[in-house]
């Protein structure tokens, strides 16, 4: 991974360190199955936008952990094209994220069961409504399942708390 990523509870994690970080937590109970979730969050400051980045990974029925990242960008007066950018900057990590953690699971003795979902914050009421089946479109387009309010925690929740 290119970035570096926070975690409240681990500290801080770049490149391999993170991908480590994440088999490892895979490793220490292959037994579970886990959820990893990639969801981004924007926030309009005074002269730019700030846009987090959250990877969560859930180990079902035993709690979880998350790593952000925060990226920022010229301000975007539009609400439409800064939900396509948290899209965008969601399906960036989950594509190298993906690329770069499945060869070292795979490599595992006992490969943990897990699902992958990119969570977008956008849901049928507000604004957003009008761009659920773009976006929806946009990231099943690119083979990942999507979630959006009330279900986009890693979006909506964690990365809304950093943003």
């Amino acid at each position: 991974m290119q970035y570096g990523f926070n975690s409240p509870s681990r500290g801080y994690f770049k490149g391999d360190r993170l991908l480590e970080e994440i088999t490892g937590y895979f490793q220490a109970d292959p037994q579970r199955s886990y959820l990893l979730a990639v969801g981004t969050d924007s926030r309009q400051l005074v002269d730019r936008s700030s846009f987090v980045t959250v990877i969560a990974v859930h180990r079902r029925g035993c709690g979880g952990r998350y790593y952000w990242h925060q990226f920022y960008r010229r301000r975007f007066e539009a609400l439409r094209p800064r939900i396509q950018v948290e899209a965008e900057l969601s399906l960036k990590i989950v594509t190298e994220l993906t690329r770069e953690l499945e060869p070292r699971l795979e490599q595992l003795p006992d490969l943990p069961e897990f699902e992958l979902e990119v969570h977008v914050d956008i849901g049928k009421n507000g604004p957003t409504g009008k761009m659920i089946n773009e976006i929806a479109g946009m990231i099943s387009g690119c083979g990942y399942e999507l979630k959006t309010k009330p279900h986009a925690y890693c979006a909506a929740v964690l990365a809304d708390n950093h943003a």
